[in-house]
């Protein structure tokens, strides 16, 4: 099969879509940054910005799409599970079309029940895995060498916003100490971390969990310099993210975290990092020259205090931490270089379908038994 990569089209297929999340944020930077004609798929939309060429999956209407428009490659996006790339791959048989898939896998492959199904291992062409930690997870050590690649989620949209963007001092000393992230990734002892901070005059500003009806905004309520932003869009997050003069950026141990976007921009925004949390994000650092990366509760608070108490510091540590991004992950040109080297292999028609161990049939039935349940009773929307 031949087809010219500029004028690839792609139909980009994913669980849910909505302005502000990670994976949906991953999508939208991709279609604008490889300037392809295109057509997003989700099993369900929360919101979209007025610019996305998006359907929620409706069968009828995905038949009439496919039948106006030749797609030449499945880009498949896999965070939060549902049945959506069997769907569209229904709808696809149905019409005698033959599309390859290139599933991204947006999280640790092995984390709990987000594991890769059978099924999807099954019909995907390509593997792409946005860091290194997920790229060499033992768990899908199976799949050939031949058909991974491991391609950061970088994009020139965190670059140019952040264009003359400087590192200034607030009134009074102020330090807000800023982070972005889901209620789910939020440690249960993150607040009292933030206490230790051994700083008079700062505040802490959580951004990406809903101000009520959660034990975040319940502890934030007991306080006077906590301020909860809520659930926010993407350009109200840059502005955010702009006011931040350090990210503490602390995660459960036990997470399935990535090299993600909030991270990605904060260092952008030359706002210096103090991490803690699982692997995958420790690969953006250099400890001590372009952040901080603790390897304990008493660390966090340590670096957290030093960067407080000294400007010129936290100016130092974010600056490197923004030189450093494109050295360490890469630049635009080479993600869609690397993404058309995937593209072009998924053109080929002799490609055998991946042999999957039995372990991995056992690890999957049990960790994702109520995933399978699931997809039997067709109760993705009912239960998330």
């Amino acid at each position: 099969m031949v087809v010219s990569l500029d004028k690839t089209r792609i139909l980009y297929v994913l669980s849910t879509y909505k302005v502000g999340d990670g994976l949906s944020c991953a999508v939208y930077t991709q279609i604008k940054d490889e300037k392809r004609e295109y057509l997003v798929c989700a099993r369900w939309i929360t919101s979209i910005q007025q610019d996305l060429n998006i359907i929620e999956f409706e069968k009828d209407r995905l038949k009439t799409c496919l039948l106006n428009n030749r797609y030449d490659i499945i880009h498949y996006y896999k965070g939060i599970n549902s049945d959506i790339l069997k769907l569209v791959l229904n709808v696809v048989a149905e019409l005698n079309q033959k599309i390859p898939v290139v599933t991204t896998v947006c999280q640790r492959p092995s984390y709990r029940s987000l594991l890769l199904s059978p099924y999807e291992i099954k019909k995907s062409s390509h593997f792409v895995f946005i860091d290194k930690t997920s790229y060499n997870d033992p768990i899908v050590n199976f799949i050939p060498q031949e058909r991974k690649s491991q391609i950061y989620l970088v994009s020139n949209t965190y670059k140019l916003l952040s264009e003359g963007v400087d590192y200034s001092r607030k009134k009074n000393n102020l330090v807000i100490f800023g982070r972005a992230t889901t209620l789910i990734k939020c440690p249960i002892d993150m607040f009292e971390i933030f206490d230790q901070i051994d700083y008079q005059n700062k505040e802490f500003h959580i951004v990406g969990v809903p101000k009520d009806g959660n034990w975040v905004a319940e502890e934030a309520k007991k306080r006077n310099n906590v301020v909860m932003h809520g659930f926010v869009s993407f350009d109200r997050w840059v502005e955010i993210c702009k006011t931040f003069d350090v990210f503490l950026y602390q995660l459960p141990e036990m997470c399935h975290s990535s090299i993600d976007g909030n991270l990605g921009l904060a260092m952008w925004m030359k706002i210096p990092v103090v991490y803690y949390g699982p692997e995958a994000p420790k690969e953006r650092f250099d400890h001590g020259c372009n952040g901080y990366v603790a390897t304990n509760k008493e660390e966090i608070i340590q670096y957290s205090t030093l960067l407080a108490v000294d400007y010129n510091l936290r100016k130092q540590i974010g600056q490197a931490g923004r030189d450093s991004i494109e050295l360490k992950i890469g630049t635009i040109e080479d993600k869609l270089h690397k993404y058309n080297l995937v593209y072009t292999k998924c053109f080929d028609s002799n490609m055998k379908s991946i042999k999957i161990p039995f372990l991995y049939y056992f690890t999957y039935i049990k960790k994702a038994w109520k995933r399978i349940i699931r997809g039997y009773t067709g109760s993705y929307r009912k239960l998330g």
